[in-house]
């Protein structure tokens, strides 16, 4: 069978060949009883002693305790357990990512304002920043800048509140004095022209919000 390499031990030190499971065909020149120059990166040896693994001024990279992944330099060794190791702090990096991602702020514009922008229909606004499936071949010719799982486009969408939730929610808590509760047919609040997509879940509305790169990809895409 044919040496993969050696396996050294963290515990002492020792080292042993490992060699692999299937044999390889050699041919007949090439297969020798002894090496006439042995590789000393393949001589297997036994324990080592502390001080021998780790004699002073070696270099070493620490992999436990509060100072793991940093490097340190040997001093010397304490006991027969333990060495001394001049370890190099190096400072933790500042989460540059979170400041860069708080200092950029993105001005948002609800769907009907961009729609109005854009002088077009607010349902073919959200037509197109989302899903748009044209047939033969159901192609999707949408931009997909937002999903009806809520998924959203960094930069260019975000679901805001609803905040119809929390005012019905103070309604439903004192409705007596919410005044006529009766719908009219026909009135503002039936109206279907507002922030939400049609092709959401009716149940569960569902507020965009658009930033101007958003509104200017539409500008082009309807140009």
């Amino acid at each position: 069978v044919p040496l993969q390499g050696m396996k050294t031990s963290p515990i002492d030190g020792s080292s042993k060949k490992l060699f692999g499971k299937e044999e390889a065909d050699i041919p007949l020149q090439m297969a020798l009883f002894s090496s006439p120059a042995p590789d000393p990166r393949f001589i297997e040896r036994g324990p080592m002693q502390l001080k021998e693994r780790f004699p002073p001024k070696c270099r070493v990279v620490l992999t436990k305790g509060k100072y793991r992944g940093c490097i340190g330099t040997v001093l010397g060794a304490v006991d027969d357990e333990k060495v001394g190791v001049k370890v190099q702090v190096i400072p933790p990096e500042p989460p540059f990512g979170l400041a860069i991602a708080r200092s950029v702020q993105e001005s948002y514009i609800s769907s009907i304002d961009a729609a109005k922008v854009l002088k077009i229909d607010p349902r073919i606004f959200g037509k197109i920043t989302g899903s748009l499936f044209f047939s033969p071949g159901k192609y999707d010719l949408g931009l997909n800048l937002k999903y009806k799982d809520k998924r959203c486009v960094l930069g260019y969408t975000r679901v805001k509140p609803d905040a119809d939730k929390k005012s019905k929610k103070k309604m439903d808590a004192n409705a007596w004095s919410a005044g006529d509760t009766v719908l009219i047919v026909g009135s503002k609040r039936m109206s279907t022209t507002d922030d939400t997509d049609s092709d959401d879940n009716p149940k569960e509305r569902v507020f965009w919000e658009y930033t101007p790169k958003a509104v200017r990809l539409v500008a082009a895409y309807k140009n």
